[in-house]
């Protein structure tokens, strides 16, 4: 943030006051070195500013994917208990037809022996 502070007309509205050369041109330096120290700490006050917020973004960016992590961990878990459960159910039904298949074969068996 550059502003040019104008020495000069200062040094001469300041002698229009009545004031020596000498203090004339000391008060506006010392104008111009103020307003250029104020200048250079606004400059780092919005450079930590911009630095703060960036930190603040970033946190947020983090805390996003945390959770999108999280959604998607528990949606794969969901989607795991689901095919278990679908799984677990053509286990039963596979087991029940070879309980009746046995069952046939032993019947088919006792009668033939008759």
């Amino acid at each position: 943030m550059a502003a040019a502070i104008d020495t000069q007309k200062m040094f001469e509205r300041l002698k229009g006051v009545d004031l020596s050369d000498k203090a004339a041109k000391e008060i506006s330096e010392i104008l111009r070195e103020v307003v250029a120290d104020r200048l250079g700490t606004l400059d780092e006050s919005l450079l930590l500013t911009e630095h703060g917020l960036t930190t603040v973004v970033n946190n947020i960016k983090v805390e996003i994917m945390k959770i999108d992590h999280r959604y998607r961990t528990e949606a794969l878990r969901d989607k795991a208990e689901k095919y278990k459960s679908e799984a677990n159910k053509w286990v039963a039904a596979i087991l029940m037809t070879q309980i009746v298949a046995i069952a046939v074969m032993v019947r088919l068996i006792w009668l033939f022996e008759k």
